[in-house]
């Protein structure tokens, strides 16, 4: 029973990461055809930033998480 529990919980935080994960490109995808256009270059570099600000984090932490993962089962 506790098997279930832990791989929900594990299920749910890698949706959360996928998400953000999504998000992240989905800013820097419209930050990058934004800038092209010459009005709107300040809010496509905004969006960019924003982009890279969720996306390094987000993909820093599913690192950590997989590598704890891997490593506690090898005991």
């Amino acid at each position: 029973m506790a098997f279930i529990g832990v791989s929900l919980l594990l299920i749910i935080i890698l949706a959360a990461l996928g998400a953000a994960v999504i998000a992240g490109v989905v800013l820097i995808i419209i930050g990058t055809k934004l800038i092209k256009k010459p009005e709107r270059k300040k809010l496509g570099v905004t969006l960019r930033i924003a982009g890279y600000v969720v996306l390094i984090p987000t993909v820093s932490l599913g690192i950590i998480i997989a590598a704890v993962v891997m490593m506690s089962g090898t005991k």
